[in-house]
């Protein structure tokens, strides 16, 4: 069933510092991950982290908002409010295309592809490091997350799965918002911008500055 109101998926990359992320849930369905539940309150959250599911159940938030994990953490809670994160709309044969590859943020994504959202809006998915190579989280240097001066994760595997959900999500316009210096993954998977040049994505009017969309 197709849901006129956007979904706003929100990663933690440094790209969304400055986004007032509380006018989202005004506008339409958020989804986030991990410890954005330090700084926001959004509608979904997936923490397949068990030390991220922990920090959300001792701040109680499975009394505010719908809080998803892996099935593996949930034998041994059994409160009803924890919900289980869908099943992946593929299978193959790679290393990424197993489940226990697919982190918070893209299973964040993954949800919001299956409430049918005809609109995504994904900010802070930055997918590469900072300019020196580092770590480009939000949260880095705080409980869970690594050091700043670490050096950045590989994104081929969140590249892979933004293509995935694209792949099987057809219908659904997928819009990024970035800053203009934001780096399109072209050359690591053709199927990503092939599917960037299919969707032609769009300006979106957003509560904050010196954002764009990027264009095929």
């Amino acid at each position: 069933m197709s849901n006129l109101r956007p979904g706003f998926v929100i990663g933690n990359g440094r790209s969304r510092v400055g986004l007032d992320l509380r006018r989202l849930s005004t506008a339409g369905v958020t989804y986030g991950s991990n410890a954005i539940m330090r700084d926001a309150w959004v509608n979904n959250i997936v923490c397949c982290d068990r030390a991220m599911l922990n920090e959300a159940i001792n701040l109680q938030l499975e009394k505010k908002t719908n809080i998803f994990t892996r099935a593996r953490w949930l034998t041994d809670n059994k409160d009803p409010n924890l919900r289980l994160v869908p099943d992946l709309p593929y299978l193959g044969p790679n290393k990424a295309d197993q489940a226990q590859h697919w982190g918070s943020g893209h299973y964040s994504a993954l949800l919001a592809c299956t409430a049918g959202h005809e609109v995504i809006v994904y900010v802070g998915f930055d997918l590469y490091g900072n300019a020196k190579g580092k770590q480009n989280n939000v949260y880095s240097d705080t409980n869970g997350y690594k050091s700043k001066n670490e050096d950045a994760v590989d994104p081929k595997f969140w590249v892979y799965h933004s293509a995935k959900l694209f792949e099987h999500f057809p219908d659904t316009q997928h819009v990024y918002i970035n800053t203009p210096q934001w780096e399109v993954p072209e050359d690591s998977c053709p199927l990503y911008l092939s599917l960037l040049n299919h969707h032609r994505w769009k300006r979106r009017d957003l509560p904050c500055s010196n954002r764009r969309s990027i264009h095929s």
